[in-house]
């Protein structure tokens, strides 16, 4: 993605609040986390997330997002970077399939949805309870 032009309304939060909120966020054995090293992110303009099963290897029970970095001051405080969550600019690191009926099925947009958005509302609760304090 080179740009923002089809985001309309977007969450942005920094990596550091990104990463206590995935610290919690377990649903149905399936967990968040930070897939990359946060401090590539500013060069790399993304960062890396994983959902699933964290310590397994089989490549079926995990899944590798890209969420893009929107703005920061330098990757020497790399929980200071901010990042943006839209459905339109995240993007999936392969595809997720599952076996059905003994053939492999694309699940790809069933999975981002399950990624997607337990985050949103974890992090719509975050902002509201932020904004109740103040």
């Amino acid at each position: 993605m080179s740009g923002f032009e089809d985001v309309d309304v977007g969450l942005v939060v920094t990596i550091g609040t990104l990463r206590a909120l995935l610290k919690t966020l377990r649903i149905n054995g399936r967990q968040w986390w930070i897939a990359s090293d946060p401090r590539d992110a500013w060069e790399d303009g993304t960062v890396v997330l994983g959902y699933g099963e964290k310590h397994c290897t089989d490549p079926l029970n995990k899944m590798f997002f890209r969420i893009p970095v929107v703005q920061g001051l330098s990757n020497d405080e790399p929980d200071r970077l901010l990042v943006l969550f839209d459905a339109s600019a995240i993007s999936c690191e392969g595809r997720g399939f599952c076996l059905a009926n003994g053939r492999f099925v694309d699940e790809s947009p069933m999975d981002f949805d399950d990624f997607f958005s337990p985050i949103k509302n974890a992090l719509w609760e975050y902002l509201r309870a932020e904004n109740r304090q103040r």
